[in-house]
C-alpha cells in the first residue's frame, strides 16, 4: 500500500479528464487522470474543480486513488 497525501487541485480540465494537484506538505505537483478519481458525491467525477482538497496516493509521478476531502 502506498502512502496517502493531501493536496489542492490547481488545474482541472473536466472535458478531457486531466488535471494538476499541488501537494500540501511539499512544493511539488502531480498529475491526475479522471480514471483515478473515486467519489462519494452525486455529481460524480466531473465535479472536481480548482480549489478542491483531495487525498491520494502517488505512483510514479501521478496521483492515484483520489478522494474528495
Amino acid at each position: 500500500m502506498h502512502k496517502r497525501f493531501e493536496g489542492t487541485v490547481i488545474w482541472y480540465d473536466a472535458e478531457n479528464g486531466y488535471g494538476i494537484i499541488r501537494l500540501r506538505a511539499e512544493r511539488r505537483t502531480v498529475s491526475i487522470a479522471e480514471c483515478q478519481i473515486h467519489h462519494h458525491r452525486a455529481d460524480g467525477i466531473r465535479a472536481l474543480r480548482v480549489g478542491h482538497d483531495v487525498s491520494f496516493e502517488i505512483v510514479d509521478t501521478e496521483a492515484h486513488n483520489l478522494y474528495f476531502l
